[in-house]
């Protein structure tokens, strides 16, 4: 009986990338890399601060003659949507499995009697982000398959990643951040990084110390819509040099704010 099915199959800067859904309801995200690229067989607990994915890297494995996710012979890196706030998918799921109609339906009301607020994270979400860490493979340390074509890389990524927010900044000229370093996860974690260094946000948090309800409200009168709150009440401030190479990083529900080895990440 399968436990997955492939959504979407593509490249991106060479490299392959992978969407499935799983009949629990997840769907899960896959870049594969080549021989020559200097983290073929390695851990990704070994890299895990090096690269920012939905929920940050959960798996690695294949290699020669592999089968999983898709038969190759690349290694491949991987992270799932089945986090805290990550709702299953089950109308995907049961069109996807109709042989498996009467388990996955049990599962999804047995989910029901759990609701939570979490989010369904799409094909499409999927599929972005699997793009966003292929950017950050191919831009890797090490691994170039041109001078030429590495610059262009670069150059296109922060192109495509200006932010187009105006950030706030103390009087010592450090950049306000806002995460979460407890279990529940902040805004960063889920494709919408800027919600940390809005500086309509971050100034309203300083000055107003609204509850999440407040919050909520002031998010939704200046443009951001069906913002998850579950880590809200756990956010705290980090003071960043302007100039500063950073990302927020994302393991299971907890962040932290991590000085980068590899390029393509943010700049305060």
């Amino acid at each position: 009986m399968k436990g997955y099915v492939i959504e979407k199959e593509f490249e991106h800067k060479g490299l392959k990338c992978v969407v499935l859904l799983l009949a629990i309801g997840h769907r899960c995200g896959y870049v594969g890399v080549p021989k020559e690229h200097p983290l073929y067989n390695v851990d990704e607990m070994n890299c895990l601060s090096d690269f920012s994915c939905h929920g940050g890297l959960t798996y690695s494995g294949g290699g020669e003659n592999s089968s999983y996710p898709i038969s190759s012979d690349l290694w491949w890196f991987g992270f799932d949507c089945a986090h805290c706030a990550d709702e299953p998918d089950w109308n995907s799921t049961l069109k996807a499995f109709p042989e498996q109609y009467k388990q996955i339906y049990q599962q999804k009301m047995i989910g029901k009697m759990f609701h939570s607020e979490g989010k369904i994270r799409t094909t499409e979400y999927v599929e972005n982000e699997c793009t966003a860490l292929a950017e950050q493979l191919a831009n890797y340390e090490g691994y170039k398959t041109s001078s030429d074509e590495q610059e262009g890389v670069v150059k296109q990524y922060y192109n495509e990643n200006k932010d187009t927010v105006e950030r706030y900044y103390n009087e010592n000229n450090e950049l306000g951040v806002l995460y979460s370093p407890d279990y529940g996860s902040g805004w960063s974690s889920w494709n919408s990084p800027e919600l940390a260094y809005d500086k309509r946000i971050v100034e309203y948090w300083l000055n107003k110390h609204p509850n999440a309800q407040k919050m909520k409200m002031h998010l939704e009168r200046i443009g951001y819509h069906d913002v998850w709150m579950g880590g809200y009440n756990d956010l705290k401030i980090a003071w960043i040099p302007k100039g500063t190479m950073f990302y927020i990083h994302e393991y299971d529900g907890s962040e932290s704010i991590e000085t980068p080895k590899s390029c393509g990440m943010m700049m305060a």
